[in-house]
């Protein structure tokens, strides 16, 4: 309980100075590894990832404060771990920077709320998790379709790296 409150007071101070480097200096990408764009793992901070990173952090500090006072001891030791797990995976998706990355994070997310959906274990909470899980399903699926669509047309698996070439789509031929 300690570590997510102190965990998410560090990741909203860390968004906010993330913000202010966003909204001074412009954009950050961070390549992961060294490896170069297209190979490797880019995150990409710019003013809008800047203020999503920041909200979330402010909405990750109420639901952990709010968590505190409310959950029984039992809940308390699965949703404080599940809810950092949940909050890597929406601020993963805010700075990916790829469309591939967008969607690995996305998951992330998704296994998170899954089991914060059923943490308790109640017969309207699991059939609630049941459709949400088939939902979502549908949404991966189609998600990771689109990545693909995207990724075939403009060959290229770096969002930032081809966003140029994505306001003009020349055609070209398949043979």
């Amino acid at each position: 309980m300690l570590v997510a409150a102190v965990a998410v007071v560090v990741n909203l101070l860390i968004s906010c100075l993330l913000l202010y480097y966003a909204l001074t200096e412009g954009r950050l990408v961070l390549q992961m590894g060294l490896w170069p764009a297209p190979f490797g793992i880019s995150f990409v901070l710019d003013g809008l990832s800047g203020i999503m990173l920041t909200l979330s952090a402010i909405l990750a500090v109420a639901t952990v404060s709010y968590a505190v006072g409310t959950l029984d001891q039992r809940d308390r030791m699965n949703f404080f771990p599940l809810i950092l797990f949940l909050l890597m995976g929406v601020n993963g998706a805010f700075l990916a920077g790829d469309l591939f990355n967008l969607y690995v994070f996305f998951e992330v997310l998704l296994m998170a709320s899954f089991v914060l959906l059923t943490l308790g274990g109640q017969p309207a909470q699991i059939n609630g998790g049941i459709r949400y899980v088939l939902l979502n399903l549908l949404a991966s699926t189609l998600l990771l379709v689109a990545v693909g669509v995207m990724y075939g047309t403009l060959w290229a698996r770096s969002t930032w790296h081809s966003w140029p070439s994505a306001w003009v789509m020349r055609p070209r031929r398949c043979n």
